[in-house]
Formats: structure tokens, C-alpha cells, sequence
């Protein structure tokens, strides 16, 4: 009992004893780092300690650490170290507790990153003008898992009430159904969650129990010598761990590698350039990083206990290497942290493109009507929504052009050849009087989306129209990266942080995003999360 009431003490003074990161095979317990706890206990003058006390000031507390000898750490709290008795050593000593408290850090946080790609997924499907029906729950009634089916309905619950995604119906322009990454999301991150729940149960258990040996069975007068000191179901909640965390990175490099190429993104400029993309690539880098993260993400799931070796002389013949696994898992969340974080800058950048781009289609749709109109009031003429949705599509297939000039110019020729053919199908023959209307139309259109195009983009600066279009827990998300981190939208090279003079505070888009990390890793996002999604984190 003196043991523990020491431990407690300490741990309520801020005394922990240093231990090395290696040298654990987590067989016989975690030896190597229990025995500085050991030492600890002893007031052992060669053993480390940190010491941390809340420091206040300026209306804020921090945590100062001092390094020390357990002797000097026991001596300055006032501590009678102990010399320890029969069994307490090796109870202190044989046992998985380094492991486990690794192991449920850890876990607490693949378990935060797996409910946030479901949060990205969600904005991802807003971003590219996704289908809701992806996350219909009729889908996983067919294929009943239970994770997919959770998945399906998070996502669900967090697209309600967004005007980007909606409903496949029949005249959906372009791709009948959305790509992999957002379509299969459900499938994908179901089995992840149902690994995640098992993971869970284990380390729970592994919390709740006695790893001590020999036993002593009180009631039964008797000693087991057995072996629950062995961690392997630890290293088996690891496993599970370091995939879920390979599963989750690889949908995050999907999606967002999908939102910045031009090709694959409906209509958004490439790299998610605010300004000329011939001369900006404001994204292209986190392209780049992205696929770096994953590569490394991906080394880093190999299996742990493909690796172990015979140790003490053949008496450790089998060894869990749980603490080595629960390592890993943890650079694994760090760099799933960063794929998050860059992942979630890219999404608020192609969410604020994505509403100025509607804001200026409606803007232009009222005066391009008006010049429709116009020119062929005599007589019948084919509705113009129909020739509105020809112009929308062109617009964005010429999201590639260099400059607004010229993809106004490709909108408005295409426009063109679109009008004569709905004309000449709605009548006869073409009369002459009716050509010669086809340039001023031409030109028309250009000039109205060239103004429209200004005036627009002008506004959106101003205040941005992004949360109206947003659902309202993808809006949490957005609002708390825009307003309470202060990362404002990419506008290109305005924005680059050179000498030039300019008072404007210019940050690179590393320093951004590392700002976004350090958030997500120092939990200032769990609020606005649990907000977003009712869950409580």
C-alpha cells in the first residue's frame, strides 16, 4: 500500500520518471521502462525525473518542466523513499502498463481522426458537387455491416441542410455517379471502425486487469504462475490501429488530390488558384506532400509482430512488441494529422472558390437571359435553360484557361455554336436577319461574363457568401478554420510573404497549414467537432 500511496503522490505532484523510448520487447511485461518507476521509488540518484508546475501569467497557464534525480525530486516534495519488499519489484516491474497507457493515448486519437475524415468526406462531397444518395441508407440495408452502416449515417447527418451536394436525378450533368473516393466512402471506412471498436474493448480490458505473475489466488491459498504479462492483444489493438490509420490517409490523399486536379474537380481552377493559374500554383505543393505523407503513412502500417526475435536466453521465445507498436501508431497519427490538416485547408480554398463560382453563375444567368431575350424576342424561341446549362458546362470545362479574358471568350464561342444549333432545330431553315445576331451574342456573352466575373469576385472579398451554401456541421468546420485560426483564403501571389514592404501579414501555406496542425494536435479542434457532429470526444 505504501508503494501506491507513493506513486500517487508523485503523480499528483508532477513527478514521472524519464524512461527510454527502446529497449522493450513488452513480453515480460514492459521490464526496461517499469524498472525506472522502480527507481523512482527508491529515491535512486541515478535515476531522471521531470517535474511540472503550472506557471500563470498574462491570464494564461503553462507547464514548466525541470529535469532532476528522483533523489533530489523525492527530497524537495518532502517523499520518504521506499526500500522495497518482497514481490512489490517484481510487481512493479512485470507488467503491461507502459504499453497500455501508450496504447489508449493513441488509440483516443486514430479513434478523434477516423470521426474527422468522415467530417472531410462530407466536404469533400460539398467541394466537388457530390451526390448525397452515396451515403443513402438503403445502400447499407443491402450490405448491412454495421460499421458501414454508421459511416453512411454520420455522413449523411453531416451533409443536412448543404445546398452543394444533393440527390442524383436524370438530368445530372456529367458523371452519372461520383468516383471512388466519395462513393465508396461508407465501405471504405466502415471496416475501420468495426476494427476500431474491437481495438477499444481490448485495451479496455487490458486496462482493467491484473498483468502480474505469479498470481495469488487469496481465496484459493494457491500461486499461478502464468502469463498475463504477455501484451499481444496490446499489439493486436496496434494493428488494427496502423491500418485504420493506412485506410483513413488513403481516402484523404484521394480526395484531396481529386479537388485540385482541374480535370477530375467540375469546374475549379487547377491547383485551386484564386488568381492565374499560369502563374500561381497555390496547391500544387500540397499535392505533392500529400503523396509524401501516404508513401511514409504507408511504410510505417507494416506489421510489427512479423518482427519478433527470441530474447533472455530463449525464455522470452515469444514477445508481443507492444510498445513498439504503439510507437508507430503514434508517428502514424502525426502524419495523418498533417494529411487532416493539409486536407482541410485544401477543402476551405475549394469550398470558397466553389461559392464564388455559384454566386457569379447567378449573377451572370439573370443578364445573359435578359440579352437572350433580346436578340430573338420575334417569334419562339427554345427556353434558355437549356442553353444555360450548356454555358454552365463550358464553363467549367474551360476551368484550364489562363486567364478570365480567354475563358470568357471559349464560353462565349461555344454559347454561340449552342445557340445556332437549339435555333435551327426549333426552326426550318436559319433566316439571314437571325445570323447576323449570333456575333453580338457572342460578344455579349463575353462582356457579361467578364463583368460578372469582376463585380463578383470583387464582393466575395469583401464577405464571403461560402457558409450560406455549407451544411450546418461542414459550416463548423470551415467557420472555425476561417474565423477562430485566422487562415484566410488563397489569393495567389498578392499573398506571398516577400520583402516587399506591404504591412499585410502574408504567412507561406506551410506556415498555414502548420497552423492547422498544431490546432488539431493541441485538441483546439474536439469543440468545434462535437458541435459539428454531436459526438462526444
Amino acid at each position: 500500500m505504501e508503494v501506491i500511496e507513493l506513486l500517487v503522490q508523485a503523480l499528483n505532484l508532477g513527478i514521472t520518471p524519464l524512461i527510454p523510448l527502446r529497449g522493450s520487447i513488452s513480453a515480460s511485461g514492459d521490464l526496461s521502462p517499469l524498472a525506472y518507476l522502480g527507481g523512482l521509488i527508491e529515491g535512486s540518484p541515478d535515476i531522471f525525473v521531470q517535474v511540472g508546475r503550472e506557471c500563470h501569467s498574462n491570464g494564461k497557464t503553462t507547464i514548466e518542466i525541470e529535469l532532476m534525480s528522483a533523489a533530489n525530486a523525492l527530497r524537495r516534495a518532502n517523499i520518504t523513499p521506499l526500500t522495497l519488499r518482497a514481490k512489490e519489484g517484481l510487481g512493479i516491474m512485470n507488467g503491461t502498463a507502459p504499453s497500455a497507457a501508450a496504447a489508449a493515448l493513441t488509440l483516443y486519437d486514430v479513434n478523434n481522426l477516423t470521426v474527422l475524415t468522415q467530417v472531410l468526406t462530407a466536404m469533400s462531397t460539398e467541394a466537388l458537387l457530390g451526390s448525397v444518395d452515396n451515403y443513402d441508407e438503403f445502400i447499407s440495408q443491402c450490405r448491412p455491416h454495421p460499421g458501414q452502416r454508421e459511416v453512411a449515417r454520420n455522413i449523411r447527418g453531416f451533409l443536412a441542410g448543404t445546398m452543394l451536394a444533393e440527390r442524383t436525378h436524370v438530368h445530372r450533368q456529367g458523371l452519372a455517379q461520383d468516383r471512388y473516393a466519395l462513393r465508396t466512402a461508407p465501405q471504405w471506412l466502415g471496416p475501420v471502425t468495426e476494427d476500431l471498436l474491437l481495438a477499444n474493448r481490448q485495451i479496455t480490458i487490458e486496462l482493467n486487469s491484473s498483468t502480474d505473475n505469479p498470481l495469488i489466488d487469496v481465496a484459493g491459498d494457491r500461486f499461478h504462475h502464468g502469463g498475463n504479462f504477455q501484451a499481444a492483444s496490446i499489439t493486436s489493438a496496434m494493428e488494427k490501429a496502423k491500418t485504420a490509420l493506412v485506410m483513413l490517409g488513403r481516402l484523404l490523399v484521394s480526395q484531396c488530390q481529386e479537388i485540385i486536379n482541374p480535370s477530375l474537380n467540375k469546374g475549379l481552377a487547377p491547383n485551386l488558384c484564386f488568381d492565374d493559374p499560369s502563374i500561381s500554383f497555390t496547391c500544387k505543393g500540397i499535392d505533392v506532400n500529400m503523396s509524401a505523407y501516404f508513401s511514409e503513412l504507408a511504410f510505417l502500417s507494416n506489421s510489427v509482430v512479423s518482427h519478433v526475435h527470441v530474447a533472455d536466453m530463449n525464455n522470452q521465445s515469444v514477445n508481443s512488441l507492444a510498445l513498439i507498436a504503439c510507437r508507430y501508431v503514434k508517428e502514424g497519427v502525426d502524419i495523418v494529422t498533417m494529411m487532416c490538416a493539409a486536407h482541410l485547408y485544401v477543402l476551405c480554398q475549394a469550398l470558397d472558390l466553389r461559392a464564388m463560382t455559384l454566386d457569379f453563375l447567378a449573377t451572370a444567368k439573370v443578364s445573359l437571359r435578359d440579352l437572350y431575350q433580346e436578340l430573338w424576342r420575334a417569334g419562339e424561341i427554345p427556353p434558355f435553360d437549356t442553353l444555360w446549362v450548356a454555358i454552365t458546362k463550358s464553363w467549367d470545362a474551360h476551368n484550364d484557361s489562363d486567364e478570365i479574358e480567354t475563358r470568357c471568350e471559349k464560353v462565349a464561342a461555344d454559347s454561340a455554336h449552342c445557340a445556332a444549333d437549339q435555333i435551327t432545330i426549333s426552326e426550318s431553315s436559319l433566316p439571314f436577319d437571325r445570323i447576323k445576331l449570333f456575333p453580338r451574342w457572342r460578344a455579349g456573352v463575353a462582356s457579361i461574363l467578364k463583368k460578372a466575373h469582376g463585380e463578383t469576385r470583387h464582393q466575395f472579398l469583401i464577405e464571403k457568401s461560402t457558409p450560406r451554401y455549407l451544411a450546418t456541421s461542414t459550416k463548423e468546420i470551415y467557420i472555425w478554420v476561417r474565423q477562430t485560426l485566422h487562415v484566410p483564403l488563397h489569393q495567389g501571389l498578392v499573398d506571398h510573404p516577400g520583402d516587399t514592404g506591404d504591412a499585410k501579414d502574408n504567412k507561406t501555406i506551410g506556415t498555414r497549414l502548420s497552423l492547422i496542425y498544431t490546432a488539431i494536435r493541441g485538441g483546439r479542434l474536439r469543440e468545434p467537432l462535437q458541435k459539428a457532429t454531436g459526438m462526444a470526444l
